[in-house]
């Protein structure tokens, strides 16, 4: 694995019974900066931080072979019959907006990614505008169930 290869991974730092997921953000002179998305709690992932690990806390990265952004956009873009470019674009038409939203969902859910690594893989699009994005999506999962069927849609050909 070279330096480049780490960039966006996801590691866990685990100390006793506490695992910490943390994305690497930027490597600079043999330094490597993590942010940190969260912890599981009892099993549970629940975002954002409450405690930082100690130095001498286990470092594991997580395989990436198993899920990517790449893969979750290739999936949506798919399902809707879209390009990468129109998902990635700046249109507002509904129907598109509702991919991005699906995009933006699977990949906090299934990912645990930082907003910021979600704006980029979408065009560079700022992370408030990705929490936002977030948020309606999940308002929907909960009152629209045709963006529910969706989603679970585009997550059952991931499995595959």
């Amino acid at each position: 694995t070279t330096t480049d290869d780490l960039l966006n991974m996801n590691v866990v730092f685990e100390e006793n019974e506490k695992k910490i997921l943390g994305e690497v953000d930027e490597i600079d002179n043999g330094q490597i900066k993590v942010s940190f998305l969260g912890e599981f709690i009892n099993g549970k992932f629940q975002g954002g931080i409450i405690r930082k690990p100690s130095l001498t806390a286990k470092v594991r990265i997580i395989n990436q072979d198993e899920l990517t952004m790449k893969q979750i956009k290739k999936a949506v873009v798919n399902f809707y019959g879209f390009t990468y470019k129109d998902l990635e674009g700046k249109s507002r038409q509904k129907n598109i907006m509702n991919a991005r939203q699906v995009f933006v969902y699977l990949s906090r859910e299934l990912l645990h990614k930082a907003y910021v690594a979600i704006g980029q893989e979408l065009g560079n699009r700022d992370h408030t505008t990705i929490l936002s994005s977030y948020e309606r999506a999940r308002q929907k999962m909960e009152n629209d169930k045709a963006f529910s069927m969706a989603v679970d849609k585009v997550k059952a050909t991931l499995k595959q």
